[in-house]
């Protein structure tokens, strides 16, 4: 990796029996939240382009399921939406194992 700025630049190899295209190691950034719910209303709605609010966060919907046998114009929906969270910005994961690394320099 060239040398940045704001980076702690490692003086060895942590890794020295790895290929360019080895995954040598996963930190988890953020997480999915998936939101499953029951909605009635108009049977023209059109739940795939619509964004739900459900504490604090907006789900987009990625499945809907429409029950035609309910007696009057109003539809039941089952849908699933998702919303994703950010526990840690990548470039900070980032420091933050060059510097554990560095620390276990073993020099």
């Amino acid at each position: 990796m060239p040398p940045h700025p704001h980076y702690p630049q490692l003086k060895y190899d942590p890794f020295p029996n790895a290929q360019p295209e080895d995954v040598v190691r996963t930190e988890i950034i953020g997480r999915k939240l998936i939101l499953t719910a029951q909605l009635r209303g108009p049977s023209d709605a059109n739940l795939m382009r619509t964004a739900l609010e459900f504490q604090g966060r907006r789900f987009a919907v990625k499945e809907v399921v429409e029950y035609f046998d309910t007696p009057s114009d109003d539809r039941l929906f089952d849908i699933k939406a998702e919303a994703f969270t950010v526990l840690n910005e990548p470039p900070e994961v980032l420091k933050q194992i060059l510097r554990m690394l560095a620390a276990e320099n073993p020099q």
